[in-house]
């Protein structure tokens, strides 16, 4: 995480409250780690090179905007 991921999951915190911090982070961890899965298998990722995750938190807040709460808090961890 940069310098701009920790503020970016305090916004979404402060937007979705506590319980949906759990679900965003998951998600967005989820779509990153394949993203970078897929560019390390296709060589396009060098060692050492890095995926940015705040489009990640952004996508994943989203998603959260999207799909109610209640659902989201159905899952199980």
């Amino acid at each position: 995480m940069g310098n701009g991921d920790p503020m970016l999951y305090a916004a979404l915190g402060a937007w979705f409250g506590l319980a949906g911090l759990i679900p965003i982070l998951l998600l967005a961890s989820l779509a990153g780690s394949m993203v970078g899965l897929y560019l390390k298998v296709k060589g396009q990722l060098r060692e050492g090179g890095y995926v940015p995750f705040g489009p990640f938190l952004a996508l994943a807040g989203w998603s959260a905007w999207l799909m109610p709460l209640p659902v989201w808090l159905q899952w199980p961890l």
